[in-house]
């Protein structure tokens, strides 16, 4: 019997070796080559990396303008009469500085070991005194100053050395100073995550809303005096090389630039001037024609109606609906950052979808399948659309002004919606219409009280925790949607902050894509052209 059991198990293994290879499959390869990433020496335990740029080493500030004026110690510093900026300037970087509050000091909230890190030389991450010391959550330490708390207090006593590492992804303008992508900021203060890929909503200031301005692609660090005598010590960074790593033989097929179409052939209706932020635009992205699907979408940025976020609410949008088949124009509309109020956002809205429209046949587009997209204050503008639209002229000699203004579908991310509410977001309000709107404009222009059931069909998101643009306004339009019989879809996702885009950084509300694939699907959006 013991000879049976034997041969058995030697047959099993004879068996197991001839069908290893088929059973284990093939390995599965991204066909991508990719640069061999160079070698950086970590340097000691607690010491910088070898690549890094000392600042500060103890004993020297000559790399600062205005460091003569701080008191030297034993290998640290103290801040004294005046704010420091480095002599060099930095963008896409990380960033090492360790700090002592005084234990001497014994104010109170903001007057505790006061002083803040302003990468750029604009974007300030807070250094204070918050060990048991409350101040209004916004500005204590690591917070994003007046935009973003920390995740959590992980603050030493006073006296304590702490340390804060920041990664920072600068923000990236375009030729014409509009924004291509807003900054990014993640902090680690005592090692601890505090800020996780958090994107600014512009420059931060005690006295004034967050808001960009074009600026250089590398400007000074700046580090805060603010009256008290804080330590520092052991200050280096490393500037962050964000180059595309793949090799020239495996280039994303849809990497070429966008075309760029005049929105008006004519002078724009209410213009200012012939200058660039006068002439508003589309940049076109057509889909490979085999991949195409008919269905073209205008995507309108947000940015509170002082700017536009057309990186992650522009440009990434658009390249994640190529990649599905379906054309997308990038609206580059008028706003009160180039100095124009309502009702110019909403003519450029309307012109955008005409224009699409008039042109489906050379873009391979069916002219009832153009849709509109938007996000934040730019969904704001694609739901006015949508409420607010015309059927054209059908008389007129220009064959774009003939066509209807009407988006065939809408899909919106975290939008704003109500006007004139207590949780309408107060700057894009005021940008779009000023200090003291008419109340009868407030309710025109408050989307969820100007649906009716001629109003197309609406796919909508947004996350529990977006305290830019609450959730609420998605609510109260889907309520009103339902109420005139208007096919509609509403995820709310319970994590994300405000302005996620394609949300990459937070899984379960990057599921808004897919949900957004299947709701297309389902209303006939993904058919290819017969």
């Amino acid at each position: 019997m013991q000879n049976i059991h034997c041969l058995v198990y030697l047959f099993i293994a004879i068996f197991l070796l001839a069908v290893d290879k088929p059973l284990r499959g093939q390995e599965w390869k991204s066909g991508i080559s990719w640069k061999v990433p160079p070698t950086v020496s970590p340097g000691p335990v607690g010491g910088p990396p070898h690549d890094a740029i000392i600042l500060f080493d103890g004993k020297d500030m000559s790399a600062f303008e205005g460091g003569e004026n701080w008191r030297l110690g034993d290998g640290y510093v103290v801040s004294d009469k005046n704010g420091i900026s480095s002599r060099q300037a930095f963008g896409d970087c990380q960033l090492h500085i360790e700090f002592a509050s005084p234990p001497e000091d014994q104010g109170i909230g903001q007057g505790r070991g006061n002083s803040g890190i302003y990468l750029m030389g604009r974007y300030e991450v807070q250094i204070l005194d918050s060990f048991e010391n409350p101040t209004y959550p916004d500005g204590q330490a690591a917070a994003i100053y007046k935009q973003s708390p920390p995740l959590v207090n992980a603050s030493r006593p006073p006296g304590q050395w702490q340390s804060m590492d920041i990664i920072f992804r600068a923000p990236r303008f375009a030729a014409d100073e509009s924004l291509l992508r807003p900054a990014s900021v993640t902090v680690l203060h005592n090692g601890v995550v505090v800020q996780n890929d958090f994107e600014l909503e512009g420059s931060t200031a005690w006295d004034s809303p967050p808001a960009y301005r074009a600026h250089a692609d590398k400007l000074p660090l700046h580090i805060q005096y603010h009256g008290d005598p804080v330590r520092f010590r052991n200050i280096w960074i490393r500037e962050i090389d964000l180059a595309p790593k793949k090799l020239k033989d495996k280039q994303d097929d849809h990497a070429s630039p966008p075309k760029r179409i005049d929105l008006w052939g004519a002078t724009p209706p209410h213009a200012k001037g012939d200058a660039a932020k006068d002439r508003p635009y589309l940049e076109l992205y057509l889909p490979e024609s085999e991949s195409a699907v008919g269905t073209g979408v205008v995507i309108f940025p947000g940015g509170g109606y002082g700017t536009l976020a057309k990186g992650h609410e522009g440009a990434e949008i658009a390249r994640w609906l190529q990649s599905i088949g379906v054309a997308a124009a990038v609206c580059d509309y008028r706003h009160q950052g180039k100095g124009y109020r309502h009702p110019a956002p909403l003519e450029d809205a309307r012109q955008a979808v005409r224009l699409m429209r008039t042109r489906a046949k050379d873009w391979n587009l069916q002219p009832d399948r153009i849709g509109a997209m938007g996000f934040s204050a730019g969904g704001h503008l694609a739901s006015a659309l949508a409420t607010h639209f015309d059927d054209g002229e059908p008389s007129a000699s220009d064959p774009i002004a003939r066509q209807s203004s009407r988006p065939d579908f809408l899909v919106l991310g975290y939008p704003l919606i109500a006007l004139g509410q207590p949780f309408t977001h107060a700057r894009s309000q005021r940008n779009l219409l000023g200090d003291n709107p008419d109340a009868d404009l407030l309710k025109k222009l408050s989307s969820e009280r100007q649906v009716t059931s001629d109003t197309p069909p609406v796919f909508l998101w947004h996350t529990g925790e977006d305290t830019g643009v609450v959730p609420e306004h998605s609510i109260a339009f889907y309520e009103a949607l339902r109420k005139a019989d208007v096919p509609v879809e509403l995820h709310i996702y319970e994590r994300g902050r405000h302005g996620l885009g394609l949300a990459r950084s937070v899984p379960t509300a990057a599921d808004w894509t897919a949900r957004c694939v299947a709701w297309m699907r389902s209303r006939g959006l993904l058919n290819q052209n017969p």
